[in-house]
């Protein structure tokens, strides 16, 4: 969410910007309990804290699937957005982004090219 500041950074180097955003969960399904305690401080994965929710209530776990569900199609429309301005902002070989993304989606499954 602090894509002002890149935006500034990009504006005083007069380089190309852009911001992409997507919204995982729709405004009307509740996020379970597990979902909203998944994240530390620091941004990384409270495996402990996820457990702990899943194992006093499993029934979250078909929530959560959705959600991982919701997550990949995100990050699918993401990387297909990014794939499709690339050109505009100078960037001709897409191969060079392979190398800052994450070559693992958020269900620990490989992210190729040909799926952007």
């Amino acid at each position: 969410m602090e894509s002002h500041i890149a935006a500034r950074v990009a504006a005083a180097h007069n380089l190309p910007f852009a911001a992409f955003r997507v919204v995982v969960n729709p405004a009307h399904r509740r996020l379970p309990h597990a979902a909203l305690v998944a994240l530390k401080f620091d941004g990384s994965l409270a495996y402990g804290a996820i457990a702990g929710s899943i194992l006093r209530d499993p029934r979250q776990i078909p929530q959560l699937l959705r959600i991982a569900h919701d997550a990949q199609a995100a990050f699918l429309a993401l990387f297909r957005s990014r794939k499709l301005i690339a050109g505009t902002l100078g960037f001709t070989d897409f191969r060079e982004f392979l190398l800052d993304v994450p070559a693992e989606d958020v269900l620990g499954g490989t992210l190729h090219s040909e799926q952007f």
